[in-house]
């Protein structure tokens, strides 16, 4: 647990608005995303079957690599196993680089991810 609650603590939110104290939003359409992961893999299988669906708002925060490095809900889907695979989704997204004015910069992108059966 020690690796974990150390991740868990340096990507906490208040961390970091610490590390990056003005983090710019960039609307998802103006990202380039290198990879994305299969949607499917991350329904739960029990939220399928008991026909658990809705729309979970993430906020992702991209570092200057364009690595996912936390990932909030900014609007429940009213399921916890949904949020929690949205949020499990949301980590194993890779974006380009965000440059303004040719230096690479951290930012945050909101996305929306639908789980229907």
């Amino acid at each position: 647990m020690g690796l974990l609650k150390d991740l868990l603590t340096y990507f906490s939110p208040a961390d970091e608005a610490k590390r990056f104290p003005s983090v710019r939003f960039v609307d998802l359409k103006e990202l380039d995303i290198l990879s994305a992961p299969n949607f499917e893999t991350f329904y739960p299988a029990f939220s399928k079957h008991a026909g658990e669906r809705g729309t979970v708002r993430l906020l992702l925060s991209i570092d200057i690599s364009g690595q996912v490095v936390g990932v909030k809900v900014a609007k429940s889907s009213g399921f916890a196993r949904l949020d929690q695979a949205a949020i499990n989704l949301g980590q194993h997204f890779v974006f380009t680089s965000y440059q303004i004015n040719g230096q690479p910069c951290p930012i945050q992108t909101s996305i929306e991810i639908e789980f229907r059966g």
